[in-house]
């Protein structure tokens, strides 16, 4: 393999489909939560193409939010998953070949 197909390969973008958890949340905090996460994607230079959020749990004020993402990257799925734990308990991560 040539060094020039190595780094086109690691420039290539890719789409990911990520279910995470955001917990310890209350429902004073969630909005702020929510900015969190796009704030933590963005300074990591991750584009978020779709974004979904539904709460759960609403025992005592804390809620547990979980978001459906769809993001667009250069970084592989060890590198995405990094910057996520342990902030935000991932709970499925698939590529999407077909995503545009």
């Amino acid at each position: 393999m040539k060094l020039q197909d190595v780094l086109k390969e690691e420039e290539e973008q890719r789409t990911y489909r990520i279910l995470l958890s955001i917990p310890f949340a209350d429902n004073n905090n969630i909005k702020g939560k929510l900015a969190r996460l796009e704030f933590d994607l963005k300074q990591n230079g991750i584009e978020i193409k779709r974004i979904a959020s539904s709460t759960l749990g609403q025992n005592s004020f804390v809620l547990d939010i979980r978001t459906g993402l769809v993001i667009s990257t250069t970084m592989k799925r060890t590198e995405v998953e990094s910057i996520l734990e342990p902030e935000y308990n991932i709970i499925k991560f698939t590529e999407d070949s077909n995503a545009s």
